[in-house]
C-alpha cells in the first residue's frame, strides 16, 4: 500500500507542473506504468519541439511546421501523434483549433472520441485546469472547449466549411492497398488535401504558425506523402519526414529490430519472407510497384567532398529539357557527370527548374561555362521534340559543343541497360547534396512516379560515360575553372560580350583582347 507523504505530494505537484510544459512529462503523468522504448522517446521529443516551434529541418536549418511520420503497424504512431499529442496541444492553449482527417468518418470519430475522453479525464484536469469541455458541444466527432477552441474529426470528403484549423492531422487517408493503388482514390485524396483541408489552416489567435502532421502507411509511391515530397516546399525544407523502419540498417552488419521487446528481428524476417513487397511498404515505408522499382536506393555509392578525385578521364553535362513553367509540368534537369580513371562515375551536381525556353538556354550556357574550364567534353541533350530546337539554337549562337543524344530504346529498357553500373557500385552521388533525397525517391519510383526528369538526364549521362574509353594519365581537373574563380569575386557574367568587356578593362593601352570562346 502506497503511503502519501508531504515529500511524495510535493514530487507529484512538481511532476504535474512539468507535464504542462513538456510533452514527455505529460505522457509519463498520464501513463506512469508505460515502458517507453527509445524510438517512442525520440518521437515524443520531436512532437514536443514541434508544438514549441523549435523543430528544425537538419538539412536546411529551417524551423518546420509540417511533419510527416511513418512507422510500422502496431508501433504506436497514432497513439502519440493523433491521440495524445492533440490533447496536449489543446491543453497548452484551449483556444486552439484541431482538425483530424481519415479515410472515413468512423475512424475520424474514434480519434475524436479518444481525445475528448482524455480532456475530460481527472488527470488531464490536474495538468491543464484551464482547459474544459463546453457542455453544449461534446459529440465524439466535433467538440469545443469553454475557451472557444474546437476539435473537428472528418472522413475523406467531409465538409470543412466554417471549420478552421490551427493544426491539421491526416492519419490513414487510405483504407487499404486497393484504395492506395487506385489512381481515382489517390487523386481524390490529393485534391481533398489541397482544396478542402489545407485551405482551412490558419495561425492561432496569438499568431503561432499553423501546423500539419501527415501519418499513413506507404502503400504506393504516388500516395499523399509521395506527392507532398514532390512539392517545392518539401524540397526547400518546409517539411520534415520522420521515418521509423521496423528493421534498422537493413542488410547491414548492424541490422536490428526497431522495437525488439515486441517485434523481434526473427519475427520480422518471417513476415518479410511471406510477402517482401508488402513488408517493404508496411514495415519499412518503402513502397514498391508491381513490375517497377528497377533501381534500388541501396545500390548507389555516396561520396563526401574530400573523396572527389582531383582529376577525371571524361567530364560531360547531360540534360533532359522541357519548356513550360506551370506547376505540374515537367522540369528541365541538368546533370554534370564525370568518369574517373578507375571507371567510376561521379554525379557532380543537379540543377533543375520549370523554365521557359530562354531561361533553360541561359542555364545550360551557365553550366557549360562553369565546367568548360575544367575540360568539359560536351553537352548532351536528348534529341526529342523539346530538345531539338534548343540543340540547333545552341550550336548556332553559343559555340558550345552540343551533342544530340539519340536512343531507340524506351525509358524502361534504358534503365535496365544502365542498372548494372549502379548495382555494381560504380556510380557515386554527393552525400550532402540538398537535391539527393528527391533524386533517390524519383529513381526508386521509376517508371511509375509522378516525374522522371532527373533520372532521364542521369540515364543519358550514364549511357554516354559507360561507352567512353578511360584516360589513364593526365585528365580533367576538378579544381575551380578560371571563370568560376572570376565569379567568386564578381557577379556572374553571362555571354561573351560582357566577359570580353571585362577582359579589355584590364588591358587598356594594350592591344584589345578579342574573346574567342572556350574552345572544345
Amino acid at each position: 500500500m502506497q503511503v502519501n507523504t508531504p515529500e511524495s505530494a510535493l514530487e507529484q505537484l512538481i511532476l504535474v507542473k512539468k507535464a504542462a510544459q513538456d510533452f514527455g512529462s505529460y505522457i509519463r503523468v498520464r501513463h506512469p506504468d508505460w515502458k517507453i522504448p527509445e524510438f517512442h522517446n525520440e518521437l515524443i521529443d520531436i512532437l514536443d519541439k514541434f508544438e514549441k516551434n523549435e523543430l528544425t529541418n537538419p538539412r536546411t536549418g529551417k524551423v518546420v511546421n509540417n511533419l510527416i511520420i511513418t512507422e510500422p503497424p502496431r508501433h504506436g504512431k497514432s497513439t502519440y501523434s493523433t491521440v495524445e499529442f492533440p490533447s496536449y496541444y489543446i491543453g497548452r492553449d484551449p483556444a486552439r483549433y484541431i482538425m483530424t482527417a481519415s479515410y472515413n468518418a468512423e475512424l475520424a470519430t474514434d480519434f475524436g472520441r479518444e481525445v475528448r475522453n482524455i480532456v475530460a479525464d481527472p488527470i488531464f484536469k490536474r495538468v491543464f485546469p484551464e482547459t474544459t469541455l463546453a457542455k453544449d458541444s461534446q459529440s465524439a466527432a466535433t467538440w469545443r472547449t469553454n475557451s472557444d477552441g474546437a476539435y473537428f474529426g472528418l472522413g475523406l470528403g467531409g465538409s470543412t466549411s466554417g471549420r478552421p484549423a490551427n493544426m491539421l492531422i491526416i492519419d490513414d487517408p487510405y483504407k487499404n492497398r486497393p484504395d492506395a493503388e487506385s489512381p481515382t482514390v489517390r487523386k481524390k485524396v490529393w485534391e481533398y488535401y489541397l482544396s478542402a483541408l489545407r485551405s482551412r489552416l490558419q495561425p492561432t489567435h496569438d499568431g503561432q504558425p499553423a501546423k500539419t502532421i501527415v501519418i499513413h502507411t506507404r502503400w504506393h509511391p504516388d500516395d499523399l506523402i509521395g506527392r507532398i515530397q514532390q512539392l517545392d516546399e518539401y524540397k526547400e525544407g518546409d517539411w520534415l519526414h520522420v521515418n521509423f523502419p521496423a528493421i534498422i540498417d537493413e542488410k547491414l552488419p548492424t541490422e536490428r529490430a526497431l522495437w525488439p521487446e515486441r517485434f523481434s528481428l526473427e519475427s520480422l524476417k518471417k513476415i518479410q519472407r511471406v510477402n517482401p513487397r508488402e513488408f517493404q511498404a508496411l514495415y519499412q515505408q518503402k513502397p514498391t510497384l508491381e513490375g517497377g522499382n528497377i533501381i534500388q536506393s541501396d545500390w548507389w555509392q555516396f561520396y563526401p567532398p574530400e573523396m572527389l578525385p582531383e582529376s577525371f578521364s571524361t567530364l560531360i553535362i547531360a540534360a533532359d529539357t522541357a519548356f513550360k513553367k506551370n506547376q505540374g509540368n515537367d522540369f528541365t534537369s541538368i546533370i554534370p557527370m564525370a568518369l574517373s580513371h578507375e571507371g567510376d562515375i561521379f554525379i557532380l551536381d543537379l540543377v533543375k527548374g520549370r523554365w521557359s525556353y530562354p531561361e533553360a538556354k541561359m542555364r545550360l550556357i551557365q553550366q557549360n561555362n562553369l565546367y568548360r574550364g575544367r575540360g568539359l567534353r560536351g553537352l548532351y541533350i536528348e534529341d526529342k521534340a523539346s530538345g531539338q530546337s534548343l540543340i540547333q539554337d545552341l550550336k548556332i549562337t553559343s559555340g558550345i559543343s552540343v551533342i544530340p543524344y539519340k536512343n531507340q530504346d524506351d525509358k524502361v529498357a534504358r534503365a535496365h541497360s544502365v542498372s548494372p553500373l549502379i548495382q555494381g557500385g560504380r556510380v557515386f552521388l554527393p552525400q550532402n547534396a540538398p537535391w539527393l533525397p528527391a533524386f533517390l525517391l524519383q529513381v526508386e519510383q521509376f517508371p511509375d512516379g509522378s516525374f522522371d526528369d532527373d533520372w532521364d538526364a542521369a540515364m543519358i549521362g550514364l549511357d554516354v560515360l559507360s561507352k567512353n574509353n578511360l584516360s589513364l594519365e593526365g585528365g580533367i581537373s576538378t579544381r575551380p575553372s578560371l571563370l568560376e574563380e572570376y565569379n567568386q569575386n564578381h557577379d556572374l557574367i553571362m555571354g561573351r560580350s560582357s566577359l570580353n568587356q571585362e577582359l579589355n578593362k584590364t588591358n587598356r593601352g594594350k592591344t584589345p583582347v578579342k574573346w574567342k570562346g572556350w574552345g572544345v
